[in-house]
């Protein structure tokens, strides 16, 4: 019926993956009826976090996450227009509408097209929690990975400057010990000489 939709939640817990047991994507589809023979399909997917993780290894779920995400949505998208190209077929040939066939819709998409509101067809039917709203995946990630990146470059090049710092106060006290370890020894040769002159 015109208006009604169906509305599907599904979480997928993945396996085999680095850090499996850290996240789970939770992904949502709408499909609303527009008319006998139209639907709109809406999806919106999250990904969320069971443990605490440190910063860039959730960067790196959350970069894998969604190139997964992106593929998945073109291959739907793939088999959704093959699917219309032959329900269109199917009627045109039993209705004897030759006259009118459509042109299949070729789309190439990226995730922001998905995942970004669509403005001209208004508001959901029906309110979303906050968490399972569209994101923006690019933003505040790209953000964070710059600053952890520039946070780690700066520990990086401290520790190396440190680590020069004590290899030459050590390549120092070696050089102080070997002329130490030198005198002694020819102080040392200098008074058993002296003892053994007559």
């Amino acid at each position: 019926r015109d208006g009604q939709y169906y509305l599907l939640d599904s979480e997928v817990f993945t396996h085999d993956v680095p850090y499996h047991d850290y996240f789970y994507t939770i992904t949502r589809y709408y499909i609303i009826s527009l008319s006998k023979r139209k639907c709109r399909l809406r999806v919106y997917t999250d990904v969320k976090y069971r443990k605490p993780t440190w910063g860039l290894v959730k960067s790196f779920i959350t970069k894998n996450s969604y190139s997964a995400i992106e593929d998945n949505f073109r291959q739907l998208e793939a088999e959704l227009l093959e699917e219309e190209a032959e329900m269109n077929q199917a009627g045109g040939e039993s209705g004897k509408m030759g006259g009118l066939r459509r042109r299949r819709r070729t789309y190439s998409r990226t995730l922001q097209d998905h995942v970004k509101p669509n403005k001209q067809y208004g508001q959901d039917l029906e309110p979303r929690d906050g968490n399972m709203g569209p994101m923006e995946t690019m933003g505040p990630y790209r953000l964070n990975t710059t600053t952890i990146v520039a946070v780690m470059s700066v520990i990086l090049l401290t520790l190396i400057v440190l680590n020069l710092g004590l290899f030459f106060k050590l390549w120092a006290m070696e050089d102080v010990a070997h002329r130490m370890y030198l005198t002694t020894k020819h102080r040392l040769k200098d008074r058993l000489e002296s003892r053994l002159a007559p």
